[in-house]
């Protein structure tokens, strides 16, 4: 979302937002076909580390959908949500969302009656997609070693075979062997090819590695040692992995949680929200965070001449939002008519290492 790419489809090119709206507008369809009534509003979810311009660019997407789109929240904090609705006593949750493309970590405090995100963390270039990458490259490999051909760069088998990856993915999450199986890939090649949980653990973990390190990230950034972690709630559908669960038990002593659907929390703490917005009472307060730092570019003058690249941060990451911070800057000189404030999302230094 928000980059400028295309996918072709049906000899026709889309851009990412054109292809979220046709979801959109699929899921209305569906919702108002389902509880015979029309709808106009609505309250989409993004990844918590999602920049303003995937943010934007969402809402640009909703807008194609012909909705208007009244909140934007992170996908952690509405699973928070969602799930203070079976919370009992005040809470420090660890919210673990890995979904498909995109990976979220956020500490949450529950209390008394107030949900309010301390600190986010994540990757929006990982997730369980990556899973499915390093099973299809091992199968590419097994089919060359065994054929001496490469099919890697065949799209159609590379969709073909993608589905069926996806499919032992998923068996692997409740059983020790998968078998992949599909007949005349190509020409009178046949692959039946068996892959074994301690195989599949054995690929994952560096990608696995890599969230352990957004969670400690996460949990610098709150100042929040493990040992003070009340619950560990699981979202997105990649958290069914065995592997995952033992991991974070093994990091923090205590056993993830996932009573809820992972593939529908996020969902369902979304339509809690909007329910909110609309009138309905709720017995919980939403308190979100910015996950990157806002600021500006100025003209720094040092010993050694003028900058022009010095970056100050204004918001800083992790505040609860909404909002509102002032700074004092002076002109280059007397008299000055006319300045030029951009506004820049990020933690470098240097202005131009950041997102405009």
């Amino acid at each position: 979302m928000g980059q400028d790419t295309f996918v072709s489809l049906g000899g026709c090119r889309f851009s990412p937002e054109e292809i979220s709206a046709a979801i959109l507008s699929e899921l209305k369809f569906q919702a108002e076909k389902y509880l015979d009534r029309k709808f106009s509003k609505a309250v989409i979810t993004v990844p918590a580390f999602f920049q303003d311009h995937q943010r934007q660019a969402t809402i640009e997407a909703g807008k194609l959908a012909n909705l208007d789109v009244i909140r934007i929240i992170n996908e952690p904090t509405a699973a928070a949500v969602a799930y203070d609705t079976k919370m009992e006593n005040n809470q420090r949750i660890l919210v673990y969302d890995l979904g498909g493309g995109t990976f979220d970590v956020s500490l949450v405090l529950v209390e008394n009656g107030v949900v309010e995100v301390k600190s986010s963390h994540g990757d929006t270039f990982l997730g369980g997609d990556d899973f499915d990458q390093l099973i299809l490259e091992l199968l590419f490999d097994s089919i060359y070693n065994k054929h001496q051909i490469d099919l890697s760069s065949n799209t159609a088998i590379r969709y073909r075979l993608w589905k069926a990856v996806e499919k032992a993915k998923r068996e692997l999450s409740d059983s020790p062997f998968a078998k992949i199986q599909e007949e005349f890939i190509t020409g009178d090649i046949h692959i039946d090819f068996e892959l074994s949980r301690s195989e599949y653990e054995q690929l994952i973990t560096p990608i696995l590695m890599q969230t352990l390190d957004c969670v400690h990230h996460c949990l610098k950034d709150a100042a929040c040692l493990p040992s003070s972690i009340d619950r560990i709630l699981l979202v997105g559908g990649a958290t069914r992995t065995p592997l995952i669960h033992s991991m974070l038990q093994k990091e923090f002593g205590i056993l993830p949680r996932h009573e809820i659907n992972p593939d529908l929390i996020v969902s369902m703490g979304a339509a809690i929200h909007g329910a909110v917005i609309s009138g309905s009472k709720h017995h919980s307060i939403l308190v979100d965070i910015t996950p990157h730092t806002f600021g500006t570019g100025v003209l720094e003058m040092e010993e050694s001449g003028a900058n022009p690249e010095k970056y100050i941060p204004i918001i800083k990451r992790n505040t609860p939002l909404p909002a509102s911070k002032t700074e004092a800057f002076s002109t280059v000189y007397d008299n000055q008519e006319t300045i030029e404030v951009t506004v820049y999302q990020g933690e470098n230094e240097n202005v131009s290492d950041n997102f405009l």
